[in-house]
């Protein structure tokens, strides 16, 4: 409201006299077409020259009427509303207080408006000041009806789920033999289930399959019952404008578009409000309608967070499961050339067996954990002695001469 008497204050004495200057420029170019008119009329008469311009200015004077209403004519207005005047007594501005508190509610919505727009200096300045100051706490006060807004939705949600549920368990109590200590048993196990399943996935630390899992309990409705929330608040719109607008083109249909142009801050029209209460219905309109954009958005946009983490978690897995499968046939190839060095080493067996493969890891695990002694470490003399002695091989008797002990199976 502060900004709707400032914007009045400073702009409609200006776009008055501008107006008025405007008209005064159409009745001058008025008059000069009846002059040429009645000099060329005189000229061919006997008529005084005053007698035909009087005569000529009779006739013609409404149909130049007629044009230039055609020229200013909206006819998403009523005819009562129409701006047009060829006097200007009559003319009034258009900055009354309910065109200037809907223009104040456009800066702050970030909406525009084709019916007013500030065309003094001192009017521009005051709109940037006022929409630096006005679309933060618009948008923050948007933000907060928009939460209480989903929250509402989501606890309306949830009373139709639970009363579904009860009309469920009505019928099948009154209609359908079920054991009712069965079906209590199994929502049991199924709760007892989940939270195993939480658990595990608690203790192997995926944190994502773990934020997935607490995100399905929460109740998350439809990606279509929010373009339904939309079009049904557009649908609302429609039969509220329809109602007080009386211009030509409105019908149900431009009352969705106009609603939807509205809330989506694409534009607020040229709307023409003369009626306060009507202007507390529209204000009040356009912010709710905020909020309830804003509360479809962020319902929607979890919604799809929890649709497109469980793509990007399942692709992981995938790509995990890959990479397994990888290592799996490097190891698969690794036993095949054992089995294969194996089945060289003994030509006769037909086949290697699980047993065989043990013996051979453990084997190479034995010799693998001691050190490497030379066969001939006793032809080495110790570092204590003076004298180093050379042996021959020949000199070695040949129960000490070294053999090459394998391990066959």
């Amino acid at each position: 409201m502060f900004g709707a008497l400032v914007f009045i204050f400073i702009e409609s004495q200006h776009e008055l006299e501008d107006r008025k200057a405007r008209l005064r420029y159409i009745l001058q170019i008025y008059e000069q077409i009846i002059n040429e008119g009645a000099y060329v009329c005189s000229a061919n008469s006997n008529k005084p020259l005053y007698v035909a311009q009087f005569e000529l200015e009779h006739r013609i004077r409404p149909i130049l009427n007629r044009l230039s209403q055609a020229h200013e004519y909206d006819d998403r207005l009523p005819l009562e509303t129409q701006m047009w005047s060829d006097k200007e007594e009559s003319l009034r501005t258009k900055w009354t207080f309910a065109s200037a508190a809907l223009y104040a509610l456009t800066v702050c919505t970030s909406t525009g408006y084709d019916h007013l727009t500030a065309t003094t200096d001192a009017g521009r300045i005051f709109t940037m000041l006022y929409g630096l100051l006005g679309i933060p706490l618009m948008f923050i006060t948007a933000a907060d009806i928009g939460k209480f807004l989903s929250g509402w939705v989501i606890r309306t949600y949830c009373m139709v789920l639970n009363f579904s549920r009860w009309i469920s368990a009505l019928i099948k109590h009154y209609f359908i033999d079920v054991d009712e200590e069965e079906d209590r048993l199994e929502e049991m196990r199924r709760l007892r289930e989940r939270r195993r399943r939480i658990r595990r996935l608690a203790q192997m630390g995926d944190e994502e399959a773990l934020e997935m899992e607490e995100e399905e309990e929460k109740v998350q409705l439809p990606i279509v019952s929010y373009f339904a929330l939309v079009v049904g608040y557009c649908a609302i719109g429609s039969l509220l404008f329809n109602s007080w607008e009386r211009g030509e083109i409105w019908s149900f249909i431009h009352g969705v578009f106009f609603s939807f142009n509205t809330i989506t801050t694409i534009s607020l029209g040229n709307i023409c409000v003369n009626n306060n209460f009507y202007l507390l219905l529209v204000i009040c309109y356009v912010i709710i309608g905020l909020a309830v954009i804003t509360a479809s958005l962020d319902l929607c946009s979890s919604t799809l967070k929890r649709t497109f983490t469980k793509l990007h978690y399942f692709g992981r897995k995938i790509r995990g499961a890959k990479k397994d499968l990888t290592n799996v046939g490097d190891d698969i190839r690794e036993a095949m050339k054992i089995m294969i060095a194996l089945k060289r080493t003994r030509p006769g067996r037909e086949r290697i067996t699980l047993e065989d493969l043990k013996r051979f890891l453990e084997a190479q695990e034995k010799f693998i954990g001691k050190p490497y002694v030379p066969y001939n470490i006793h032809i080495f003399k110790w570092i204590e002695e003076a004298y180093a002695q050379y042996y021959r091989e020949e000199t070695i008797p040949d129960d000490e001469l070294p053999t090459l002990n394998f391990l066959w199976f």
